[in-house]
Parts: C-alpha cells; sequence; structure tokens
C-alpha cells in the first residue's frame, strides 16, 4: 500500500512538471493538454 502511493505520488509530480514545463515555454493550453496526454500515454 505504501509503495502504490508513492509511485502514485511520483507520477502526479511528473506531470505537474511537465505541466509547467510545457506552459513555461509559452504553449497554448491546448499544447498543454495534448503534451499531458501525450505524455501520459507513454508510460
Amino acid at each position: 500500500m505504501n509503495s502504490y502511493w508513492s509511485s502514485n505520488i511520483k507520477r502526479y509530480e511528473e506531470y505537474y512538471i511537465h505541466f509547467i514545463d510545457a506552459s513555461h515555454k509559452g504553449g497554448t493550453l491546448l499544447k498543454q493538454i495534448r503534451a499531458i496526454v501525450s505524455f501520459g500515454q507513454r508510460k
């Protein structure tokens, strides 16, 4: 259970960092969403 939560938290941190990175590059919201989706599919 503990490792389950820590791995999930790690995954959400990666999503968040990826989202912030996309927004820093000046992408539109649509580009950010596409980046999140493609990042999520790239397990």
